[in-house]
């Protein structure tokens, strides 16, 4: 570490990364270099996955950085010098133990993206509210029993995560985050959600599920990934937490009734008609996925499963299927930052398969709806290329289709790719598939893999929500599909419960580089979804 920084220090650099097993070997023995916080020159700054415990207060030093990364260590407290660092625009302190932010955070005037996931935090200091510029904020995966008030005070907050605490209850005063277009508030233990969330002019992406709801009609709609109705349906429906205290409470014993006379399993309103799931326990010669040890470093959670004999050439299926894809991707997958979902034809996907992680230029694919394999440094290179050059010409910031997803990759020395027994790579999350392996309306046996570098738990709800919504939109296994000839497709996103499906799903397991079980999708514990009877044949 100490060439790292004397080096740093005689080219003046502007960017310093002290990371991995060798750094942290040496920080556990010697500490930090002190010689570090003399290379003022710095701008960005990241010291992850080295068993950092302590941070010394000559961090205030560095008066010149803009971001600082400290995820993936061992953390308990930051300094308060930390306030110094008055240029800061990045903040990333996820994945370690702090139980508390320093009060001097307040200083940091210029922040604009903090990300203090995965602590133990119980609460934010006042001073935090002086953080006018913050953009994205991320207190996911702590200790918050509730909704932090001083957070309706960031008027110009985009993101919000907030997601696995134990929050029991979100402020009223929510609305005044008038910039909010996503909040996460998946994994807590909200029971009611105030009318003045879905008054939030800007927000497009809430995501509540994983919540104890009381309304159970307002569940099904998070469940089903229809974030835009979820949020009508608030607005509308759901209480005015601001008016006085016995109405509110009128209104949360109304919502609690209404939840316990509607029951988990309400097909239809004497409760038959459910769909029906069937899962088949996976056998010695079914598909499995083995993960390497650098995919695990990368991206580390993955499940698989199989839809068998699915119908794809009926009712427009195909086209509903990739649709139903597409929209979960921008929903509950969070557009692909918290999960990306692959799907394959079965038939076209040799042997097993392997969850790797490699350079860039030793992954080759062939892309869909490509005819020429590329390495996937070139891909990306390619991509994004095209995206600025449409950037330029129609004179904007944002990017659109596949180009949108470039920035989960940039500056990565390793990307995450899926290749079958033929050693073709057939997957390359979060950007594309294989056109070797696509799907078509043909397709029987429909092979899925959900990849994320945030939980496996988030993992587990995409396909379940993806099973759900095939089959409230008819899109099921041959055994049981309905015979929708004539229907408006239009309308099949309405299906009721009563037109009940049937999907038969057989499972994958995932096994680490030993053989040994890592997961197995669906366990005896997935599934639960509403309106659905699951059978099993273990």
């Amino acid at each position: 570490m100490f060439n790292i920084v004397r080096v740093a220090k005689q080219e003046k650099r502007h960017e310093l990364v002290l990371t991995g097993s060798d750094i942290g070997e040496e920080v556990e023995k010697n500490g930090l270099c002190e010689d570090l916080f003399t290379v003022t020159f710095l701008n960005f700054l990241e010291i992850s996955k080295c068993s950092l415990k302590h941070l010394d207060d000559k961090l205030g030093s560095l008066a010149n950085l803009t971001s600082l990364v400290l995820h993936t260590n061992q953390l308990k407290q930051l300094p308060d010098s930390i306030g110094k660092l008055s240029k800061l625009k990045l903040l990333d302190i996820s994945r370690n133990e702090i139980e508390n932010i320093p009060d001097t955070i307040g200083n940091l005037t210029l922040l604009e993206t903090l990300n203090a996931g995965y602590n133990k935090l119980q609460c934010l200091p006042a001073d935090v509210t002086k953080l006018s510029h913050l953009l994205l904020l991320d207190i996911s995966h702590n200790n918050f029993e509730s909704f932090p008030e001083l957070l309706c005070n960031f008027l110009s907050l985009m993101q919000l995560r907030a997601n696995d605490n134990a929050i029991s209850e979100v402020s009223p005063h929510i609305d005044k985050l008038a910039s909010l277009k996503l909040l996460d508030l998946t994994n807590n233990k909200i029971k009611i959600v105030p009318a003045e969330l879905g008054g939030s002019s800007k927000l497009k992406d809430l995501l509540m599920i994983g919540n104890p709801l009381a309304d159970k009609r307002l569940d099904k709609l998070f469940t089903q990934g229809k974030t835009k109705a979820a949020i009508e349906y608030i607005r509308k429906n759901c209480p005015h937490m601001k008016t006085s205290a016995n109405e509110k409470t009128g209104q949360e014993k109304t919502q609690r009734k209404k939840g316990k006379k509607g029951g988990e399993q309400k097909g239809t309103e004497n409760g038959s008609n459910l769909h029906t799931v069937k899962v088949l326990h996976c056998k010695d010669n079914t598909i499995h996925i083995k993960m390497t040890t650098a995919a695990n470093e990368i991206r580390p959670y993955i499940i698989s499963c199989i839809l068998r004999n699915v119908d794809l050439t009926s009712n427009n299926n195909f086209k509903k299927f990739i649709a139903l894809q597409t929209k979960l991707h921008d929903t509950i997958c969070d557009k692909r930052s918290a999960a990306t979902i692959a799907t394959h034809d079965l038939a076209l996907v040799s042997g097993n398969v392997t969850y790797d992680a490699r350079a860039p230029e030793d992954i080759q694919i062939l892309p869909l709806f490509a005819t020429k394999e590329k390495s996937a440094k070139q891909l990306y290179t390619q991509l994004r290329d095209e995206a600025e050059a449409e950037r330029k010409e129609k004179k904007r910031n944002t990017y659109s289709g596949i180009h949108k997803y470039l920035y989960m990759l940039a500056g990565k020395v390793q990307f995450a790719c899926l290749a079958d027994g033929d050693g073709r790579v057939i997957s390359l999350p979060p950007l594309t598939n294989s056109n070797i392996t696509k799907i078509s309306d043909e397709t029987k046996d429909i092979f899925i893999e959900v990849t994320s570098d945030k939980d496996m738990g988030t993992c587990k709800k995409v396909v379940d929500a993806l099973v759900f919504e095939m089959l409230s939109r008819g899109i099921c296994s041959v055994e049981g599909a309905k015979d929708d000839e004539g229907k408006n497709s239009e309308d099949a996103e309405d299906q009721s419960a009563a037109d009940a499906g049937y999907l038969l799903i057989e499972q994958v397991r995932v096994l680490n580089v030993e053989g040994h079980l890592k997961v197995v999708y669906p366990s005896r514990t997935d599934l639960a979804l509403d309106c659905t009877n699951v059978l099993r044949d273990y």
